[in-house]
């Protein structure tokens, strides 16, 4: 099978950070068993066991890595302090081809996607919590760590994965991701993540818009933001992301009523289809305008009644009926 040159070198490109990603591995572990036992001796009694597992009495003077959390992840309970918030979703994942075999392996898939794109990010995966959403996942990232990973180059690395895993997997299993990134505080009660903020984020993911955006590009991965964050993180840091790139959109789900930003990353490839441009103009998703091209008797464009009236007289004009039938009395 003959590959283009970029391929090769996105597949070489992909294979150095593997090893290099193996490498930092491998020092983490080192470096943390040797932590481990140097505060081992200043690790506190827990204070109660519960179904949940161990919790320990807070100390002001700790920083998270004395918390002493499950093994795995380094992050303790968020406890109401403000945090990154990422989360992804697998558009259509239930849709009638993909049965449950099918289903697994895309599910394992993301998640292995999510930590090579986390830790290829300088936002490590052990260091954050994360929440599984069945057809996606809920992750917060330690306030310690800055947000802009979540905007660059966390999307981008996942459209390089998602784009080789559906060169390698078949029709059923190749996938497209929307994406949603926020900052607010975070809760957890002992059964998930809860606040405002989290609600906010999901409902992003939800929008119609970035569907339609998603549906329509063919893109691998569609990704949507805050007006926070857009105008804070990526506005003020236009070197992330070109802040042109993003198109506004109305988001209305349940009783959220907001306005977000949004742009694709990526197209997916079809057999012998050539590839399309990484990333696809926001103009391209605009609504056409049903108005467009009328005018009134003046011939200024057409407005309100009178263009609907127009329409309707053009729409009609080989009609053999009058367009104010009379009535006899």
């Amino acid at each position: 099978m003959t590959m283009a040159p970029n391929e090769v070198a996105d597949l070489i490109r992909d294979a150095v950070e593997d090893q290099r990603l193996r490498a930092d591995r491998t020092a983490d572990v080192a470096a943390r068993s040797a932590w481990t036992a140097e505060v081992g001796a200043i690790t506190p009694e827990p204070a109660l066991t519960t179904k949940g597992g161990t919790a320990w009495l807070p100390r002001a003077d700790w920083n998270r890595r004395d918390a002493g959390v499950a093994a795995g992840s380094s992050f303790a309970s968020p406890d109401g302090h403000v945090c990154g918030l990422f989360a992804v979703d697998i558009a259509g994942f239930n849709r009638s081809h993909r049965d449950d075999d099918i289903q697994i392996y895309v599910h394992q898939s993301l998640y292995e996607m999510l930590q090579a794109a986390f830790d290829r990010s300088d936002v490590p995966w052990f260091s954050c919590a994360h929440e599984d959403r069945g057809d996606g996942a809920l992750v917060i990232v330690p306030p310690m760590i800055p947000v802009a990973g979540l905007v660059d180059p966390i999307p981008e690395r996942l459209r390089n994965l998602v784009r080789r895993h559906n060169r390698v997997s078949c029709e059923a299993a190749r996938i497209q991701l929307r994406v949603a990134a926020h900052i607010g505080p975070v809760h957890d009660d002992g059964h998930g993540f809860v606040s405002r903020d989290v609600n906010l984020l999901c409902r992003l993911l939800e929008a119609r818009s970035l569907k339609r955006m998603l549906s329509q590009s063919g893109a691998e991965v569609a990704f949507i933001t805050s007006g926070y964050v857009y105008e804070n993180v990526i506005r003020r840091h236009p070197s992330l992301v070109d802040p042109a790139l993003f198109q506004s959109l109305s988001v209305r789900v349940k009783e959220t009523r907001t306005r977000a930003w949004a742009y694709i990353l990526g197209a997916l490839t079809g057999r012998g289809s050539a590839r399309r441009s990484a990333v696809a103009s926001p103009q391209q998703f605009a609504r056409p305008d049903p108005l467009a091209g009328l005018s009134d008797r003046r011939g200024r464009p057409a407005k309100g009644r009178d263009a609907s009236k127009r329409a309707w007289s053009q729409d009609n004009a080989g009609s053999t009926r009058s367009v104010r039938p009379r009535f006899s009395r």
